[in-house]
């Protein structure tokens, strides 16, 4: 890698964060590819409590040269009945949404993100599937033995069972209720009122009802917001599960 590279803000940031994540997690294990800093290979550990649970999902994540200021590219390689698989996802925290990222995440906090996701409704985005929770937890037996042919490994090996570190659930539920945050809806801008002509009283009189296109336009942001809304509070209730889990394990082993 020539000096001029190195001294990028975007390979300096992807430098610092492998060193950083070099060791596989309870939760995750992700590192850049030998030959290509911007291009790295995760696994994931399905979240507890659903339908994926005891599965290990492999992707990548294809970051930007103007990485941290853009987000990256998110792609599934498992079978998970959630995402689908060789295809770009659109998430908040993906290159679809460049107006939800925030510089200061990293490429831990897309990975909590990612598995914060996967018990969501995928509510029709570009990525997203809604099967079935058999589909998805015969889909999870049998994603350990997934082999990816760059890492020549399969998940089981690249995310071993390993024991929680003291204080790394804490850490991450922090980094995530960063995201949550960020991710509440922005107030949508006004919507301009149309004039339409009044209908002849007596068609009114009639009980004929008309329909107001400024109505259906409002009644359609609302629910758009109250899904979104919903996310967030999944989100918030998702990580304080963890935390839970995290404290009574503490409380059984002493």
């Amino acid at each position: 890698m020539s000096r001029m590279a190195i001294r990028s803000p975007a390979v300096k940031r992807l430098m610092k964060e492998a060193k950083e994540l070099n060791k596989p997690t309870a939760h995750f294990f992700t590192q850049p590819l030998e030959e290509n800093l911007f291009e790295w290979h995760f696994t994931v550990k399905g979240p507890s409590d659903t339908a994926f649970e005891g599965g290990r999902y492999h992707g990548r994540i294809v970051f930007p040269p103007e990485y941290p200021m853009k987000p990256p590219s998110i792609i599934m390689l498992t079978e998970n009945g959630r995402f689908s698989v060789n295809n770009k996802l659109c998430l908040s925290i993906s290159n679809f949404h460049p107006e939800s990222w925030e510089p200061s995440w990293s490429i831990r906090t897309v990975l909590m993100a990612i598995i914060a996701y996967m018990p969501m409704h995928g509510e029709g985005a570009i990525g997203s599937l809604d099967c079935t929770s058999s589909e998805r937890a015969k889909l999870a037996v049998r994603s350990s033995t997934y082999k990816c042919r760059d890492c020549k490994k399969t998940n089981l090996e690249l995310l071993p069972e390993v024991e929680e570190v003291p204080g790394e659930i804490q850490e991450l539920l922090e980094e995530a209720s960063d995201v949550v945050k960020r991710l509440v809806i922005k107030p949508e801008a006004p919507v301009a009122k149309k004039q339409r002509q009044e209908p002849p009283q007596d068609a009114i009189s009639l009980g004929e009802e008309l329909n107001d296109p400024a109505q259906e336009l409002r009644q359609q942001i609302f629910q758009q917001k109250s899904k979104q809304y919903l996310w967030t509070i999944y989100l918030l209730l998702f990580f304080i599960g963890l935390l839970l889990s995290r404290r009574l394990y503490l409380i059984d082993y002493k």
